[in-house]
């Protein structure tokens, strides 16, 4: 396709009309549009390169859970001055306990009813209803235009360009299904390879790593683990790392498929929080409430150990988010900030209302929201707040997203708010 400057073609492939302006939406189709900031040509859903220019697009937007994986800093521009205006809010009236998903011109929110709404970006209009049977807790992945989805009976994936637009697609709209036995059930949320799904799955009162090919749904291998119950998973290169009840820091090469590294906490491990990292610092919750971190680079001898990391004071932690400078952690009456070798930084109880979720992080700015819906938003430097607004009426939120000029905001009641960077 030869781009030409006054002319752009619809980014739906069934269409492709010529549009005369750079409009939000086609007027023949309705869909809509956004342009690659380079050559200002129209873009397609889920695309990863400009069609026309091959520019490589930017990979802000939120294909899984936040922080199951160690990733580069975010390149979006953010200052005292940056204002954020409400664009457009859904309230669906309903349970959602998955974070949303956010991938180039759609938004993903999967319901506990077992309903998965996929959203257009620009103004929140439903484009497609999927359905499957609830709850749905956990939160699925996006991944080489599939939505990959955790349910009572096992993982599904979807085809999202059959689901958007229909017989464009060679397939169905279910592109495999891996079915789990009666005894089992997925416990955390998904996390994808460059080949695989990896699913954390429970059966009577043990927990196994099962690795399924990605394309077909095929079971690969699967491992055992002598506990019941596990943080989240956290993958750094190609090491995936997991906290257990029984207090076991396991490390595992994924192309392997095999342990290759544990160490024992003398404690149990808090499978409720999260775990982060700091550079090759790791970061841990234990059962009593400090902070334990274990080198990655320690790997290379197939050993690891662990350390103390700051004191956290007896706070009772509810969430740990990090950057490769700051460690924020969410407690009972607010936040607290660590530098990346543990001394704190500052420490404020804000309301002195519980903050559940994890802050979101983008180089020295912080934002989060309050389990009474209040968000603030801070600069690293300084523990009182730049702004301080009301979204949401007393309801635990989920975890905020940002992109490259939207913040998404959400919570377990299912409302959504989408405000503009600017």
């Amino acid at each position: 396709m030869t781009y030409l400057a006054e002319r752009l073609f619809c980014s739906n492939p069934l269409c492709e009309t010529i549009l005369v302006s750079k409009l939000d939406r086609c007027p023949r189709c309705q869909e809509s549009q956004h342009y690659c900031p380079n050559c200002q040509s129209s873009l397609r859903v889920l695309s990863r390169f400009c069609r026309n220019c091959g520019n490589i697009l930017r990979k802000d937007y939120a294909v899984e859970h936040p922080d199951l994986r160690l990733r580069p800093s975010q390149n979006i521009s953010v200052t005292v001055k940056s204002i954020f205006h409400l664009d457009w809010e859904i309230d669906l009236e309903t349970e959602m306990t998955a974070s949303p998903l956010i991938a180039r011109g759609i938004i993903v929110l999967t319901l506990a009813t077992g309903h998965i709404l996929i959203l257009d970006e620009s103004d929140g209009q439903v484009r497609k209803e999927l359905a499957t049977n609830p709850p749905l807790s956990f939160t699925p992945i996006i991944t080489d235009n599939l939505l990959i989805v955790a349910t009572r009976e096992g993982v599904i994936a979807f085809d999202l360009i059959a689901a958007l637009y229909g017989n464009l697609s060679r397939g169905g709209l279910k592109a495999w299904q891996y079915q789990l036995n009666t005894d089992e059930q997925v416990t955390k949320p998904l996390l994808a390879t460059i080949d695989q799904v990896i699913v954390v799955v429970k059966s009577n009162q043990r927990t196994k790593l099962i690795f399924l090919d990605k394309k077909t749904g095929k079971l690969q291998s699967d491992i055992t683990l002598q506990t019941d119950k596990t943080t989240n998973l956290y993958l750094k290169g190609k090491e995936l790392f997991i906290g257990t009840k029984n207090g076991a820091i396991i490390a595992v090469d994924i192309t392997q498929a095999k342990i290759i590294a544990s160490t024992q906490s003398g404690r149990g491990v808090d499978t409720n929080i999260s775990p982060v990292s700091i550079n090759n610092s790791l970061l841990f919750v234990l059962g009593d409430g400090q902070i334990w971190s274990c080198q990655t680079e320690e790997l290379a001898a197939n050993k690891l150990s662990l350390r103390a990391f700051g004191d956290t004071g007896g706070l009772l932690i509810n969430a740990l988010s990090a950057n490769n400078k700051y460690l924020v952690v969410s407690h009972g009456f607010g936040i607290a900030v660590y530098d990346k070798y543990g001394k704190k930084v500052w420490d404020t109880q804000l309301d002195a209302n519980s903050i559940s979720s994890q802050a979101l992080i983008v180089d020295d700015w912080v934002w989060v929201i309050d389990d009474s819906g209040i968000m603030f938003f801070f600069h690293i430097a300084s523990s009182v707040p730049k702004l301080r607004q009301r979204v949401f009426q007393y309801a635990v939120s989920l975890p905020s997203i940002l992109t490259q000029d939207r913040l998404i905001c959400s919570n377990r009641l299912a409302q959504v708010k989408i405000f503009r960077l600017d």
